[in-house]
This record gives C-alpha cells, sequence and structure tokens, in this order.
C-alpha cells in the first residue's frame, strides 16, 4: 500500500498536490517519493480532499477549488501520473466528496483487483 496525502498549497508560490510517501514494506517508513500535482503555480486552483482507489488500480480524485474543473472526478494512474476525466466539470456535482464503489471494502477501503465471480 501506497499512502497518499492531499496536500492544500501554502501560498500563491505553491500548488495543490497528492504527496506520495514510502509505505510500510521496503525503503524508509515514511519517506518523501514524488508527488502528482493537481494545479499549476499561480493558476486557478484544483484541489482534493478525498480519495479513493477504484477499478483497475485507478486512483480517483475529485476536484475542488475555483478552477474550471472544479467539480469532475479525474482517474490517474499513480505510475505515470497520467489522468483522464471520469465525471466532467459542470454536471451534478458541485463539491464531490466521498467516493465509493460498490465493491470496496468498508473496513479497508480496497477495492479487488478483480470482482467476485457471479454464484
Amino acid at each position: 500500500m501506497i499512502p497518499l496525502i492531499t496536500s492544500f498549497r501554502a501560498n500563491d508560490k505553491d500548488n495543490d498536490k497528492i504527496v506520495i510517501f514510502q509505505g510500510p514494506y521496503g525503503g524508509t517508513q515514511g519517506a518523501f517519493l514524488d508527488q502528482i500535482n493537481l494545479d499549476q503555480v499561480g493558476s486557478a486552483r484544483a484541489y482534493a480532499q478525498a480519495l479513493l482507489f477504484g477499478p483497475g488500480g485507478k486512483l480517483f480524485v475529485p476536484i475542488s477549488g475555483n478552477g474550471p474543473d472544479t467539480g469532475s472526478v479525474r482517474r490517474y494512474d499513480v505510475s505515470t501520473k497520467a489522468f483522464d476525466v471520469f465525471v466532467p466539470a459542470g454536471g451534478p456535482l458541485q463539491v464531490p466528496y466521498y467516493l465509493t464503489f460498490g465493491l470496496t471494502n468498508p473496513t479497508t477501503l480496497a477495492y479487488p483487483s478483480s470482482p467476485p465471480l457471479p454464484h
């Protein structure tokens, strides 16, 4: 498991981001590894307050802020930092929080790597 934490910008010379830390296995636990920038310094804000891993091991990130993508949900590949828009801005979501998927384990918030077979 890779710990991911949202980080709001500190000032107008910073940006909103998801910070990636070393998990409990291998390396130095809690060490900073990388970050995924949600916006650019000086641009309209795009920040996240709720993250969830979902189908395909993708990271689903609801976007808040004052930018043109507020109300959207991005779907990230954490290894490449590339994303596509899962739910576009301007739709029914104004301030999206607390995503869930039907097969998410409520204890761990993990999503199974493959759905269970129907009986």
